[in-house]
């Protein structure tokens, strides 16, 4: 029996395809005929091809070494290991900034800066 999700996630990670990947919106490319209705296999392969730019990208970025390209198993502990971090790095971001109670006299400050737009002459 042919495993089909292995040759999809080969074909996704190839060059070429990560190529028209990247470039579809920017030149209008079609990776598919249909452009709607797409089967089981077009879903998973276009999850696929954002799986390996996603991957791409990080180590182009040298967040990974070339070694997770190695095997299936090295990628995907990679991308669940990105991902946590990500849930991680939300939850911390997320909490409440408590601001200082206003009593009188006093002003409270924010540490925000608003520029006013240029007037066009």
């Amino acid at each position: 029996m042919i495993d089909c999700n292995h040759l999809i996630r080969k074909l996704a990670k190839c060059n070429y395809y990560q190529t028209i990947y990247s470039q579809e919106k920017n030149l209008g490319i079609r990776l598919f005929n249909n452009e709607a209705n797409l089967t089981y296999a077009q879903i998973i392969f276009l999850n696929y091809l954002a799986f390996y730019s996603a991957l791409y990208f990080d180590f182009s970025a040298g967040e990974v070494d070339e070694r997770v390209f190695d095997s299936e198993i090295r990628e995907d502990a990679y991308m669940y290991f990105r991902k946590q971090n990500k849930s991680k790095a939300r939850d911390r971001t997320e909490k409440p900034i408590k601001l200082p109670n206003k009593k009188e006299g006093q002003k409270v400050t924010t540490q925000w800066v608003f520029k006013t737009p240029k007037r066009v002459k």
